[in-house]
């Protein structure tokens, strides 16, 4: 964290540049996924227990904490800067709406890619006190926003005047940086969903919240999903409808009033 530190550049949002950005964003994938790592791998050599602590320990060390010092340091304003805006309570309900629908299209890409690449597909956790507040704290609240400000509240707004191909070049990048095959077969597509509500509602309050539900969704525990639904999801012509539906509602809200 101290190398990071040192090497940051006395800039403003204003005159930070789009290589800069990914100079910075890549020093902060580097801090979440390798820092994390070797922190696990300090904690084992000690023959300490693997925790949902220390796993929320790891977290603040690498991930928030360099996130809070770089909008200090960058005297980033939530608002001007970041568009952390108040958005309609409609546009919630249709955020709502678009997180599920696109749920089953998640589940279904990542069990299709599971067995295409013969892995094991992400499931649900068991259901714990210490795995609910873990992630009802850290994965359905503070990783959105993290995520939210690092690849659409920076990247994207620095990409934006390429036009809309930076929506796609941003979801790829957001997909990659989850380093999981497949994890970011979904993450592709949730990149794309994020970077369109922003650019669309004009306030990073949307994706911030979409991404919220979408996780919330995610991290429910096993118990709440059958096997029967993990049976509907693997065929991809049951995904077909869900993605014509989610298509069709974001295009008759992009284009009511231009809002969401």
């Amino acid at each position: 964290i101290r190398l990071f530190i040192n090497n940051i550049e006395v800039i403003t949002m204003n005159n930070l540049t789009i290589r800069q950005t990914f100079k910075y964003l890549f020093i902060y994938i580097l801090l979440i996924k390798f820092g994390i790592l070797a922190y696990f791998v300090l904690i084992t050599t000690m023959g300490l227990e693997l925790s949902y602590v220390q796993i929320a320990i790891s977290n603040i060390l690498f991930s928030i904490i360099p996130t809070v010092y770089l909008l200090k340091k960058f005297k980033i304003d939530w608002k001007k800067d970041l568009k952390i805006r108040k958005i309609p309570i409609e546009q919630y309900i249709y955020l709502i709406i678009i997180a599920f629908l696109f749920q089953p299209i998640c589940w279904g890409l990542g069990v299709l890619v599971a067995e295409l690449s013969n892995v094991e597909p992400i499931r649900a956790y068991k259901f714990s006190f210490d795995s609910f507040i873990y992630f009802m704290i850290f994965s359905n609240i503070i990783t959105p926003i993290i995520e939210e400000i690092w690849f659409r509240g920076l990247l994207f707004q620095k990409m934006k005047h390429i036009g809309n191909i930076a929506i796609l070049i941003n979801g790829v990048i957001f997909a990659i940086a989850h380093l999981i095959l497949v994890q970011s077969s979904y993450t592709l597509l949730l990149g794309i969903l994020c970077c369109y509500v922003f650019y669309t509602s004009k306030s990073l309050m949307a994706p911030i919240f979409l991404h919220f539900v979408h996780n919330s969704l995610q991290n429910l525990p096993e118990n709440n999903y059958t096997e029967t639904y993990y049976q509907f999801i693997r065929n991809p012509i049951y995904i077909i409808p869900f993605m014509v539906l989610l298509i069709l509602l974001m295009c008759y809200f992009s284009k009511k009033d231009n809002k969401i």
